[in-house]
């Protein structure tokens, strides 16, 4: 039987680029969304992290405002800086702690985005941490940056100048050979940032849910949750809907709201402890075929023989993209203090 076409590496549609889809797709059908497409460096929505952490401690900044008719409220938070861009990113974050019966416990948190800086709340009570993900793309608009088509599909699978050989994908409109790290969008360097099991489960009559994952995660990642939530009118506690690790496979989901609703949960395949550097000796790092589509391993890694622990890419696992983006001023409502 003919396996299905998984990977473009060179010109496809008048442009170079590197196309990889998921099982069963066949990667030349011009037609294919971003449900059916791993990767594709001609798409710029695809989310590349510039900055994570599951486990960040340390000093808390705390603000107040007023707002509801004189009410003031009271927000604790942290702020994480990074490189001035010309755009504010997309920020994720989440309140970590441990409870009482000893788990790892996140729950979703305002985060606020900044062309600097993201700051995340972390809750009303003492010795909360923080999780956060803050994406390499801007959070209400396009980068102005991606208008240059001239260069916007250039790659790079070989050896870079500096960088040494590799696979490299910058963002539409950057240089392959003189980008930023926060500019590439694959690369064998940095892991990129992939789902490594999503689902949904519907909220019963109790408040609490629990999920038996297919995969087992002893790292106890944070879980991004999407749901509507009933949060009335105090930011100053936690806001969003809290997941348990019970086990390394095995999460509860605790919501506020008194209505019924289906939950997604992602769980994400991304390891902000991984350090990149130069491989101890030559190893390859990156192949591809229509059996895998597109692999790249960590270093010191033969990618022919990594686990899938060891992947910092995976043509079987899809990544995040951005279909929409908008913002919504309401102004009025608070002042800040």
């Amino acid at each position: 039987m003919a396996l299905t076409p998984r990977y473009i590496f060179g010109s496809f549609a008048g442009v170079m680029r590197l196309r990889v889809s998921r099982p069963g797709f066949d990667v030349t059908d011009p037609a294919l969304g971003g449900e059916q497409l791993v990767f594709d460096s001609a798409r710029p929505e695809i989310l590349s992290v510039l900055a994570a952490n599951w486990q960040l401690s340390g000093s808390v900044s705390v603000e107040t405002w007023t707002a509801d008719g004189g009410v003031t409220y009271t927000r604790r938070y942290r702020t994480v800086t990074f490189a001035t861009l010309p755009w504010e990113p997309i920020c994720i974050g989440w309140a970590r702690q441990i409870n009482g019966s000893g788990q790892v416990t996140y729950t979703q948190t305002p985060s606020a985005s900044y062309v600097d800086h993201c700051t995340f709340t972390v809750g009303a009570s003492s010795g909360v941490d923080t999780a956060y993900i803050i994406f390499a793309n801007p959070l209400t608009q396009a980068d102005s940056r991606e208008a240059d088509n001239g260069g916007s599909y250039n790659l790079l699978g070989g050896v870079h100048p500096t960088r040494g050989p590799g696979l490299f994908v910058p963002r539409r409109g950057a240089d392959v050979l003189s980008c930023p790290d926060r500019d590439l969008r694959l690369t064998i360097e940095r892991p990129s940032f992939q789902i490594a099991e999503a689902g949904a489960v519907w909220r019963p009559a109790s408040a609490t849910m629990t999920v038996n994952l297919r995969g087992s995660y002893p790292d106890f990642p944070p879980v991004i949750i999407m749901a509507s939530e009933d949060r009335g009118s105090a930011p100053s506690v936690a806001a969003g809907p809290t997941v348990a690790w019970v086990n390394a496979s095995t999460i509860q989901i605790t919501i506020t709201s008194t209505n019924a609703q289906a939950l997604q949960y992602i769980i994400p395949a991304y390891d902000p402890a991984y350090v990149h550097g130069p491989d101890a000796v030559s190893t390859p790092r990156w192949m591809m075929n229509d059996t895998v589509g597109l692999a790249i391993s960590q270093r010191n890694v033969d990618v022919r023989f990594a686990s899938d622990s060891q992947l910092l890419f995976r043509a079987t696992r899809p990544m995040l993209n951005v279909a929409e983006r908008k913002a919504v001023n309401n102004a009025g409502v608070a002042v800040i203090s």
